[in-house]
């Protein structure tokens, strides 16, 4: 039942959320552990590529990060102080296993113990994401990382079973994979993330994709057969989506085929991953547009499939207009200024989506635009066609009265309610959906700013908010919310230039500060329910 909670005096009341909803926050291994040499740990394909010159806009590296590798019983005072109850962290598998193969490295294990142990007594459940992103280098020089078939599948499911070892005592929330969708298209489509491949991707992400899930499936069937009676915990998957909202079109033709085009974008973008999980198989419409580019699963894999998740994760963040886009149309996020991803043409030997024009174009990134020269008849090496953005031919913008945050990102609090309930209508899913990431990048220059960080208050009361209305107006399963990021910390290509924390790190001095959205973030926490927002 949820109700709200009375104001004395005419104060304002808070909305509140069922009993036992999982208010956390979270980070991961890489981006707030540093230590990369210590304990035995090993290199990952995160080391090596922040270690490439150009590869991070700052031209900085995890090497340090935020120190939690010695300051973690620090972080974990900051977290009690706040009453943060639930806590989503990474393990980072080359601590694990330095190489991807071969016994657990004992000092790592009894590092996450410390970590372990340390939330525990401070009464915090720990939510441990087995891989975010840090694949051991050593499997992706020798075994092609995530392209290398049932090898890495395996490696995989036996670094998981070490996990579920060592560590399943304390740990009953388990997330196998966070942001497939991310690790297939950013690290092997557009190249802005580890390992870098772009040079095929058209094929590569879905081979990468078709890898993760069954990854996925193997390491749960694992933990259902052997860990699960006796440990109790629970285990599921996180994917990423924005929200594809069919973009307004008098014509009544054209707005249908924006609202097909917005349906086939959610579908490419989170049923890629989800239709797998829950129905055992990709989405009809995926089968149909990529043809055999895209992996098929045996009668055996889909049922192992099938229903392995007890919960749904999903990380959210932002929301676009979808429009439906036709031969020589742009493709991918499209600006006022004419500039896009791609441009969508038909392709003269197969029926398959490519992107090819004539002119000098500006390619969006998911961090930034460049500009790169594409040729019809010649395209030059280092330039990719075709791929997920073409494959999904659609065009995506923003309103101009949105607000946007420090990435970029439209500020769109009513798309979180639309994906919940998208969710809820399509998967139904057992356990619920837990909102593993949502949260706000500021420009925030000192400490100073960073204190008062009203922009990321408004976000999370905004998205909080709508996240009420789904629970309570449209009868979605929603269990939790983890606000991303617990304190600020490596931002992936883009270094230290963004910051999502509810805690400003000084990365001199490595200080920690608590911004005002903390504060604000405790009281809903003690609430259990949405609070006003001061001033």
């Amino acid at each position: 039942m949820v109700r709200e909670i009375g104001g004395a005096c005419g104060e304002p009341k808070a909305r509140r959320f069922p009993a036992g909803f999982a208010w956390g926050s979270a980070t991961s291994a890489y981006q707030v552990e540093g230590g990369w040499t210590e304990g035995g740990k090993g290199r990952s394909i995160w080391d090596s590529f922040a270690h490439t010159a150009g590869k991070i806009a700052d031209g900085s590296d995890g090497d340090m990060a935020d120190d939690q590798y010695h300051r973690f019983a620090e972080d974990v005072r900051l977290m009690a102080k706040m009453g943060l109850r639930h806590y989503r962290m990474s393990i980072a598998w080359t601590r694990i296993q330095p190489t991807g193969t071969g016994p657990a490295n004992l000092e790592g294990v009894a590092f996450y113990n410390r970590v372990l142990d340390c939330l525990q007594e401070a009464g915090i459940e720990p939510w441990v994401t087995i891989y975010h992103w840090d694949l051991p280098l050593a499997l992706q020089v020798e075994r092609d990382g995530w392209l290398g078939g049932e090898y890495v599948i395996n490696a995989y499911v036996e670094y998981a079973r070490l996990c579920f070892h060592h560590f399943g005592d304390r740990v009953k929330r388990w997330i196998t994979f966070n942001e497939p969708w991310c690790v297939s298209v950013v690290g092997f489509g557009t190249g802005e993330h580890a390992p870098g491949r772009n040079w095929q991707p058209q094929r590569e992400p879905y081979i990468v994709a078709h890898n993760l899930l069954l990854a996925h499936a193997k390491a749960v069937k694992l933990y259902r057969e052997q860990y699960k009676s006796w440990q109790e915990g629970i285990i599921g998957i996180t994917m990423n989506s924005d929200w594809r909202e069919p973009l307004p079109e008098d014509n009544p033709s054209r707005y249908m085929r924006n609202c097909e085009a917005a349906e086939r974008t959610r579908q490419f973008f989170l049923g890629w991953f989800a239709d797998p999980v829950y129905f055992g198989d990709y989405p009809q419409l995926m089968k149909v547009r990529l043809g055999d580019r895209l992996p098929a699963f045996t009668p055996v894999e889909k049922a192992m499939l099938k229903g392995s998740a007890d919960f749904f994760g999903l990380n959210h963040y932002t929301t676009t207009y979808a429009a439906d886009a036709l031969p020589g149309m742009a493709v991918g996020f499209v600006s006022t200024e004419s500039k896009a991803d791609w441009v969508l043409v038909s392709d003269e030997e197969d029926d398959a989506p490519s992107s090819r024009d004539t002119d000098p174009v500006e390619v969006q990134s998911i961090y930034g635009w460049e500009k790169v020269h594409r040729h019809k008849k010649k395209t030059p090496s280092n330039v990719a066609l075709g791929g997920w953005f073409t494959d999904c031919g659609t065009q995506w913008t923003c309103d101009k009265e949105w607000s946007m945050n420090d990435m970029g990102w439209a500020v769109v609090p009513w798309g979180l309610r639309k994906q919940l309930a998208w969710i809820q209508d399509r998967y139904s899913p057992p356990g619920g959906i837990i909102v593993t990431e949502n949260g706000c990048a500021c420009k925030e220059d000192d400490a100073a700013s960073a204190k008062c960080d009203n922009q990321r208050v408004a976000y999370l009361h905004g998205y909080i908010s709508e996240m009420h209305k789904a629970i309570v107006e449209d009868g979605v399963d929603c269990r939790g919310y983890f606000v991303w990021a617990f304190i600020d910390n490596f931002e992936w290509a883009l270094g230290y230039s963004k910051r999502f924390g509810l805690h400003w790190v000084d990365y001199n001095t490595l200080e920690r500060v608590p911004k005002e959205s903390s504060k604000w973030y405790a009281k809903v926490i003690a609430a259990n329910g949405l609070v006003p927002v001061d001033g």
